[in-house]
């Protein structure tokens, strides 16, 4: 393949983020080794992880962010919709009722709905600051015309929906992220501690409400699952035991929740480290192009997905040893259609605008 080729696979190859892209097929061909353990799963993970290639082959070469944009608002429709089916006519899965079911598959549309939001805040956010002319949260004319109270009441109509499923765990994650680029839009350091202490409340409110929600807080360490996931971190030792491991066998949710601790005991800590250090590596390079890039709503976008990565590595992780206890997918390893469409799809749209803003100038 040569340069001087102007196909659109060759474009493709030479204009794409390579360290992005390499880095996350890294983290799939993890995922897909993973799963080879369980016979059950394994043709679902090859066909989703076959899905999400074509996301990857297709999606980095939109070349309009026009296009990006009305995407996201059909994945907002989208799953705006499967949120109401799940109110209807729900997928109960382990007790809980956040699932639809969808084309032969159960779907989360707290997943799906990732990538359009954080397209479509930074959309906003980037036409409020360059509409407002002071404090761009607080510009009255932002009030006025509607811009804030519509963002505002969809948000929280989202936030509602997840509450009561309850899907507290996504919940945070959304509002994490919405604070996360808020700031790094350039709110004021005293709006995010009010939001913090609003988050902090919110969780007290949400533990009298949900008990079950108040014993995962408390019940830190005393789980079952818990207890399962440390034997199998101690089992693997520094090097693994593939022969001998009890992967999606003795360890609860090891194909999602708690890949994480099958993995360290396949493979070993010192594997388990490398990958971690891999997923540090990521989110770095993530901060880092989103630093770079000329373009605010590019960057934004960045900042975002690097959030959403992130969040989702440190609540997987830290359930897998204990010291959090929420079910949480590692990023493009656990099992999991729907969250791993989801940040295909995600990271797709990161690679396009990359791309563009490099290649095209957006």
């Amino acid at each position: 393949m040569k340069r001087a080729d102007r196909s659109i696979l060759t474009n493709w190859w030479f204009q794409i983020d390579l360290k992005i892209l390499g880095l996350i097929i890294a983290f799939c061909m993890v995922g897909l080794l993973a799963s080879i353990s369980s016979v059950n799963l394994i043709h679902k993970v090859i066909l989703f992880y076959v899905m999400s290639a074509g996301i990857f082959l297709v999606v980095p070469m939109v070349n309009k962010k026009s296009l990006i944009i009305a995407g996201s608002v059909v994945l907002l429709v989208f799953s705006l919709f499967l949120f109401i089916y799940t109110y209807v006519d729900p997928v109960v899965i382990r007790g809980s009722r956040r699932w639809a079911f969808l084309l032969g598959q159960s779907v989360m549309p707290a997943d799906l709905l990732k990538p359009a939001f954080v397209v479509l805040t930074a959309w906003f956010l980037t036409k409020a600051k360059s509409m407002a002319k002071g404090d761009f949260l607080l510009d009255k004319n932002l009030w006025k015309n509607g811009m804030w109270p519509a963002y505002q009441g969809l948000f929280l109509l989202v936030l509602l929906a997840m509450f009561f499923h309850p899907d507290l765990g996504n919940m945070f994650i959304y509002l994490i992220l919405f604070s996360t680029m808020l700031f790094w839009a350039g709110a004021k350091l005293w709006y995010m501690l009010a939001g913090s202490g609003a988050v902090l409340s919110l969780s007290v409110v949400a533990s009298l409400i949900h008990p079950h929600f108040r014993t995962r807080l408390l019940g830190i360490g005393d789980d079952f699952q818990v207890q399962a996931s440390l034997n199998a971190i101690r089992n693997g030792g520094l090097w693994g035991r593939w022969e001998e491991s009890f992967l999606f066998q003795e360890v609860p949710m090891a194909a999602t929740d708690f890949i994480f601790s099958g993995i360290a005991e396949m493979w070993g800590g010192i594997f388990a480290a490398a990958l971690i250090i891999a997923m540090m590596v990521f989110f770095i390079i993530l901060w880092r192009r989103a630093v770079e890039s000329r373009d605010f709503f590019t960057s934004l976008v960045i900042i975002g997905a690097a959030t959403v990565f992130a969040m989702h590595v440190c609540m997987n992780i830290l359930t897998a040893v204990g010291l959090f206890m929420k079910g949480t997918t590692l990023p493009f390893i656990s099992y999991g259609g729907s969250s791993l469409l989801s940040f295909s799809l995600l990271f797709a749209i990161v690679l396009a605008l990359i791309r563009q803003e490099k290649w095209n100038r957006l």
